[in-house]
């Protein structure tokens, strides 16, 4: 039996939402300002799992896409997933404060 994955990536662009859906996915190459992924191992039956990514904003960024999937491989034949599903996606943005930078010799 393939090893199931379910995986949360959080792509930032500079770019409108209608030129994202046009360009995808050459677009997260060329209009993409940031990105974070997490990926985790899913267990067959009905326990739940929680799976959290981050990545950092960057302060040109307008438009944030969140993917939430589950497969077995990029490359892999498309399998059933059965009862899977995702809910209570959350989405938390948090402005930290400008530290100073000093580099010491």
């Amino acid at each position: 039996m393939p090893k199931l994955a379910g995986s949360c990536r959080i792509y930032l662009f500079k770019a409108e939402p209608e030129a994202i859906a046009k360009g995808w996915p050459r677009v997260v190459n060329d209009d993409g300002v940031g990105y974070g992924k997490k990926v985790i191992k899913l267990a067959p039956g009905d326990e739940s799992a929680t799976i959290t990514a981050s990545c950092l904003l960057e302060s040109d960024a307008t438009v944030a896409l969140i993917v939430v999937s589950a497969g077995i491989g990029a490359r892999a034949a498309p399998i059933e997933l059965g009862g899977y599903f995702v809910d209570d996606v959350q989405l938390t943005a948090i402005r930290q404060p400008t530290l100073p930078v000093r580099f010491v010799k």
